[in-house]
């Protein structure tokens, strides 16, 4: 059975006491259009992500099928797979349990919701036109945005509505005192227009940019993408669920202020550590970054750990987010310690130009980001439509398949990574040896995948019947009033 979505309610104090704050379930039906949209819209794209990247492991050790084909070719599937995760995936979902947050942690309605439904909907055609422009082979080579640049206004024009009815939000709160995860959503916020902006401007408007520039901005953009936009709206939720599945306060907010602050600027420079042709102090720069960033994580574990650790034990185990929820947490911590492993001389030589990079990307994008984002969104669409799952079958196939492909899909890059290193270094082994030594795990990352594609197809027919559920709910009984 899924765990109820019924929370405990104090009765309702007249809107003209000072303290007057709305209800839960108020708060979730003002934000329920908006979010629901993006969090169905969400899964679709990664459904078609998925669909890509399955096309495209395929493609790597049968490059024959469908190679009369423009618009598959290995380089545009790739780049499709990667853009509507990115993009019409991850993005939207951040986007929409950041505004459920904002509402339901300043106890106030949300602000535009009907604007931030018109917002969403400009987003899914940017990213829409996005795909259809690589596919017609109309795409950049910048690694996180590989659609062309004219679409940046379109995401810049979306998220500033998307962003004013957050911060709006923000702004009309009832509850003063700020939790940590309003820092890093608020952080997310402001990183966001930032790097969109200066991949914009600098790459698309401004063409005088030298070419050894180019490769700089793009690297340091994807890193930003990664871990400041989407990994702080991911922090920002484990933050949340963490003190609110446990019924605990934060066991300290003077080391989450700590690790907050060392986190951003320590993330900022942590992504060059693998780029060839870029001056020495660069790569030099994010591998002290990446082994610094260990001090800020071992200070947010340990202040998670004692957090949780022992309390409300019986209702975690029953909630459906807590899975996600440890599983993301561990996720966090092992692609930190990966990516400061990667960062070592010593490690770099053998797998810095390997599948062994795709492997560890796809470990922070899915156990990380992606598995925060899932536990958040199995907790909050039931309260927005205010009808449990309607099958528990399919909540557990969509665990299990998505832990089983992120595991099979990222260990088999990452190790195929370190076999096809360990033979290029060896000058003995012949160029087409490496290629059938990497072949079998290319198979492997295949087979993970599509337990990846089943497991959100699971989640979009329970999401389905999520809101079939809901509109027999709404048109069988007394409409609710809408939320002002």
């Amino acid at each position: 059975m899924t765990a109820s979505v019924t929370e405990t309610a104090s009765a309702r104090p007249s809107p003209d006491a000072e303290s007057w704050q709305p209800l839960p379930e108020d708060i979730d039906h003002s934000c329920r259009l908006p979010v629901m949209f993006l969090f169905t819209w969400g899964i679709v794209w990664l459904i078609v992500s998925l669909i890509f990247g399955v096309l495209g492991s395929i493609k790597m050790h049968a490059p024959g099928m469908l190679a009369n084909e423009p618009a598959l070719t290995y380089g545009r599937v790739v780049a499709v797979s990667s853009t509507a995760f990115l993009w019409g995936f991850a993005s939207q979902a951040g986007i929409g349990i950041a505004l459920w947050l904002f509402a339901r942690m300043g106890r106030t309605f949300l602000i535009l919701p009907r604007a931030s439904l018109v917002a969403a909907m400009i987003w899914n055609l940017g990213v829409l036109l996005g795909v259809g422009a690589i596919m017609a082979g109309e795409m950049t080579h910048f690694a996180g945005y590989q659609m062309p640049l004219w679409t940046a206004p379109i995401f810049f024009a979306a998220f500033v509505i998307l962003g004013l009815s957050g911060l709006l939000t923000f702004v009309s709160r009832t509850e003063r005192e700020l939790y940590p995860s309003t820092w890093f959503l608020f952080a997310a916020f402001f990183v966001f227009p930032w790097i969109l902006a200066v991949i914009g401007l600098l790459l698309g408007r401004y063409t005088n940019i030298r070419g050894a520039l180019e490769p700089i901005i793009s690297i340091w953009f994807a890193n930003n993408f990664t871990m400041l936009w989407l990994g702080s709206i991911a922090l920002g939720v484990l933050f949340y669920f963490i003190s609110k599945l446990s019924q605990q306060p934060l066991y300290s907010y003077s080391m989450a202020g700590f690790s907050f602050w060392f986190y951003l600027l320590l993330a900022t420079v942590s992504g060059f550590q693998n780029a060839a042709g870029l001056p020495n102090w660069m790569p030099s720069l994010s591998a002290v970054a990446n082994t610094l960033i260990l001090l800020p994580v071992g200070v947010i574990v340990y202040n998670w750990y004692k957090t949780s650790a022992g309390h409300n034990r019986a209702k975690k185990e029953k909630d459906i987010s807590t899975k996600y929820l440890n599983f993301a947490a561990f996720g966090f911590v092992s692609a930190i310690l990966l990516r400061t492993l990667d960062s070592c001389p010593v490690v770099d030589e053998v797998v810095g130009l390997t599948v062994f990079q795709a492997g560890l990307a796809h470990w922070t994008l899915y156990a990380f980001i992606a598995m925060a984002f899932f536990g958040a969104l199995y907790h909050i669409a039931p309260r927005l439509t205010e009808v449990d799952w309607p099958s528990a079958g399919a909540v557990k196939a969509h665990y299990g398949l998505t832990v089983a492909g992120i595991v099979i899909f990222a260990a088999s890059l990452m190790l195929g990574g370190y076999v096809e290193g360990t033979a290029i270094n060896n000058p003995q082994v012949a160029f087409n040896t490496v290629s059938r030594q990497t072949l079998p795990y290319l198979g492997f990352s295949s087979i993970g995948l599509l337990l990846l594609l089943a497991a959100q197809v699971a989640l979009l027919w329970n999401l389905a019947l999520l809101a079939r559920a809901q509109y027999r709910e709404c048109c069988g009984g007394v409409r609710r009033e809408a939320a002002r």
